[in-house]
């Protein structure tokens, strides 16, 4: 029996989730480059929500099972 708090890497949760990250990644690498060129402010909820998903992801990754061969 496993934990209910253990996530397996290939279940369709989790890759969504890496989805969600991949776009926000995305999102970061556009937009970093140009508010720091252009001196542009981002929303504070912009930033807010970049930093959450980043932490839950980080956080998510403590309970991510492996496949030890």
């Amino acid at each position: 029996n496993r934990k209910w708090y253990i996530i397996m890497p290939f279940s369709l949760r989790k890759q969504l989730w890496d989805v969600i990250v991949f776009v926000t990644l995305l999102v970061e690498v556009v937009t970093l480059p140009m508010v720091a060129a252009f001196s542009s402010t981002l929303q504070l909820w912009a930033l807010a929500a970049v930093d959450v998903v980043f932490g839950l992801d980080f956080v998510l990754s403590f309970f991510t099972a492996y496949r030890a061969t």
